[in-house]
Formats: C-alpha cells, structure tokens, sequence
C-alpha cells in the first residue's frame, strides 16, 4: 500500500504559524525585549536620555545601521553605516567623549536588530494596532512520507497567514491572535491541509507589581508524517481540533517573586481514512489538565533561585483496549540568570512521578528539568539554547502517554545589515510507556535571510533530519529539504 505524507521539519506542539525563515530568531525574554524596546523606542528606532550637564544621549537605527553613543560602538557602526549614519556616528561619538562620565548603557543590538526593525510597527486604527503577517514557502522534499522504504519526493507551496491585533493601552494588554497554514503539494494532492487557529490574551494590573493573565485558544491541526503522532498509515494526515486556556497571578519584581496557574487542554480527533475504509479515531480523545506554583528568591540583581511544584492529570474519554489515564507531580529547582544584556538565561533540575491507572504500566520515577538561554558574545553573533521534558498524548491504544524529551540550539550571525545567516540542531526522543519502543530524531537547518525592504524579507533554507528507533514498530527514517520564500510583516 502507498501511503500519501508531508515533510515534518518541527516536533509536534510547535506553533503552526512559525515560518521556516524565522526559525533561527532567537526570543528574548519578556522581561528584557520590553526593555530594550522601551529604550530602542520601537516606533522610531531611538533611545535617549539627558544627562546631569543637559546633555541629551542617544542610539539611532537608520533603517538598519545602527548607530550608538559609545565610542567603541559608534566606531563599529561606522563600517557598515550609510553616509547619513556615519555623520550620526561622528557626532554620537563626539557627545560620548563629553559626556562619558555620567553616559548610562544604551541598548545591546543583536544580530536581529543589526538586520531588522526591534518589531513591526503595525497598522493604527484609532486606538488600534494591527500586525498583519504573510509568508509563503517553496519547498522540495526529498521524502515527504518519511519513511526508511519506497521514498517520494515531492514540491509543496506553503502559504501562512497570520494578524495579531492589540489596543494601545497605557495599562493591561489584550490580544487577538489568529494564523493559518495551507499546504498545497504538486503531486500527491491527497497530502493538502489547511490549518488555522484564533486565540486571545490578557494582562490585567492590579498594583505595580501584582498581575493576573488569562488566555483562551482554538486551534485545528494535523499530525505531521513520520511525529509520533502519526500512528496510523492513514490516507490522508490526521486531523485534530484542540482548545486551551490558562490563568495565572504573579507578584513580581521584589526580593521574593511569587506565580501560580492552572491551564487546561481539550483534544478531539477527526475520522480518518484507511485504504478509503473509515477509522473512528474518537479514543484518541483526551483532556488534560494542570497546574504550578513557583517562588523566586533574588539573591543578587542578577541571580535569583527558584523553586516550582506541578501536577498534572490525563483523561481519556474512551478506553478501548486498556485504561490509559494518568496523574503525575513533579518538582523543579533552579536558577534564573541575568548577567547582563549579553547573557541571560535559566536552568531547573528535579524529580518527576506519574502514575497510569493500567496495572501492566510501571509507575515513573525520574529526572526532569528545563533550560534556556541566550548569549550575544557580539553585535554580530547571538546564541540559544533550550530543552525540557514532558508527558504528551498517546497516540496508541495500549499506551497510556509519551515522555518526550527536546534539546535545540540555535546560532546566527549579521552579514552587514540586510543578510542573516541562521542554523538551528534539534534533538527529540520519544519513550512509549507501557511499552519497549523508543524514537530519536536529530534535525538540522540553515537559512539565510535577506532583508528586502523594512517589510519584505527572502530567505532560502536546507535541512536534514533522521529518525531511528527500538522495539515495538519502531519508526526509522531520514530526508532532506531545501526551500525558498518570503516574508510581508507590517
């Protein structure tokens, strides 16, 4: 029987709308891009500050040459400045040598600031702001079944689609997100799908330091060919709806730091069919549900510890073969860093217990942990890291859930100030409790990015990915894929 499939570049819960030419863009933490970007002045791309003597300091992005007070800085802008930067660079530095005494840090450029604005500025409505994205893909695969036999290789043309929309408030935020996904194949049509979601967000503050925060999200999806989700040769790829929602308060930004939440998940799966035979896919099913609380103790400005405790419970609407729920609580402790704008990050280690309600399936008992960090050694130069382990769904009848463990590092570099040069490995690995199969995938991607225009950005992109697996059909397989595209932010 052949069997019809697409490329799987991401691991399954990655967002749907992510764009393959922005998969080496490294996020800042909240905390810190909120920063930067009130002292980058996001709209006009400046930063200033007076000075004791009345002097005003300032950065400035000419579109993209970036210029800075410091010497050292403005020096380094000037290589790649144009004629107008370089006289702002000459000036800049002249104010910097009068006034170093009392010149206060400007804001660290990364390689995504040499190359683009610090964000879209969006289109105002009144009191409005709305963030319209468009991305189209090309893309050739050299095994979009991925499979170990009978390979096919085939072109699909990508289409995502995406408007974050926001008010212009003072305090609190609200936010309306939706995206889509459409694949179109040029020869296995069976393989088209169309994924979409729409989701709002909110932050409401109550004092300086205490919020709550909610969210509420629909989204319809696909199991991606060759994920662990994809358990079933089925004609077409499997297709499921979720809804999410979360709550959580927070106390922050004094000695002690203090977050709680509960968050919710509801999956149904859609029929699929099997040699055009119909499948009810329903005992797929299932609803999930959990919560944390966390406490973070600020030892010094830029080091605070942390600790968190979570619980989590799984349940299946139907059992078909044996009883697949289960309850788990963990632990985690830690340590958040700020050294400075140069290098951040946080790190957690701890113990985890689940227990399954099927007698066959050994309770467990074992490691967890979550890492991630960012490090800019230079203007030019930025890299991330990020990992952490997980209970997912069970995409068999006789196994009540996946442990699913993630590594990614990601690395990119400025070529003067309209290329970016990105590359991004991935580990995944996949244990199926209850059961002797296991799965390991390591990935690889390269892309460059050219900025076109403030709003257009080309990119081209290679990547490799190959899967092996033990025990119980195990899936094995490797594949290539080279792509092109485009990207409208405004």
């Amino acid at each position: 029987m052949m069997r019809a499939g697409h490329p799987d570049r991401a691991a399954p819960g990655l967002a749907m709308n992510e764009s393959p030419a922005l998969s080496a863009r490294l996020p800042q933490p909240a905390s810190k891009r909120a920063r930067n970007q009130a002292a980058a002045g996001q709209a006009g791309g400046t930063a200033s500050r007076r000075t004791a003597d009345g002097h005003i300091l300032s950065g400035y992005d000419f579109g993209g040459s970036v210029i800075t007070t410091k010497l050292q800085g403005a020096r380094r802008a000037v290589s790649f400045a144009r004629p107008a930067g370089r006289v702002a660079a000459t000036f800049g530095a002249i104010i910097a040598a009068n006034s170093v005494a009392n010149a206060q840090p400007l804001p660290v450029y990364t390689p995504e600031t040499l190359l683009l604005q610090p964000g879209t500025k969006g289109v105002r409505a009144g009191n409005v702001l709305i963030y319209p994205q468009l991305d189209f893909d090309l893309e050739q695969d050299s095994n979009i079944y991925n499979l170990d036999d009978n390979k096919v290789d085939d072109t699909v043309f990508v289409v995502r689609p995406s408007v974050r929309i926001r008010p212009d408030t003072a305090r609190h935020e609200f936010v309306l997100e939706a995206n889509g996904q459409l694949r179109r194949y040029f020869d296995v049509k069976s393989e088209n799908s169309d994924q979409y979601g729409v989701g709002a967000r909110t932050r409401l503050d109550f004092a300086e330091r205490t919020a709550a925060t909610a969210s509420l999200r629909y989204a319809h999806r696909i199991e991606p060919r060759g994920s662990y989700g994809d358990s079933l040769e089925s004609d077409q790829p499997i297709e499921y709806d979720t809804l999410d929602g979360a709550a959580g308060l927070q106390r922050t930004g004094g000695i002690l730091e203090l977050r709680t939440g509960g968050n919710f998940r509801q999956t149904r799966y859609d029929d699929a069919t099997l040699d055009g035979v119909r499948l009810d896919t329903s005992w797929r099913d299932v609803d999930n549900y959990g919560g944390f609380a966390r406490a973070d103790y600020r030892v010094s400005p830029k080091l605070r510890t942390f600790v968190e405790l979570k619980a989590d419970w799984t349940d299946y609407r139907s059992e078909p073969d044996v009883p697949r729920d289960s309850n788990g609580y963990g632990a985690l402790v830690g340590l958040r860093m700020e050294v400075s704008e140069l290098i951040d990050g946080e790190i957690a280690v701890g113990y985890a217990h689940r227990n399954f309600d099927d007698p066959a399936a050994d309770s467990f008992d074992g490691v967890d942990f979550r890492v991630s960090g960012r490090w800019t050694p230079t203007p030019r130069w930025q890299f991330g890291l990020e990992g952490q382990r997980r209970f997912d769904r069970s995409p068999l009848a006789n196994v009540p859930t996946v442990l699913a463990t993630r590594l990614r590092f990601v690395a990119q570099r400025s070529l003067g100030r309209r290329f970016l040069v990105g590359t991004e490995v991935t580990y995944d690995n996949w244990d199926y409790r209850g059961i002797t199969r296991k799965e390991t995938r390591i990935g690889g991607d390269a892309t460059l990015r050219y900025l076109v225009t403030d709003q257009l950005t080309a990119f081209a992109a290679a990547g490799y990915r190959d899967q092996s697996g033990s025990g119980d059909n195990a899936r094995n397989y490797s594949g290539s894929n080279f792509r092109i595209g485009l990207s409208i932010a405004l």
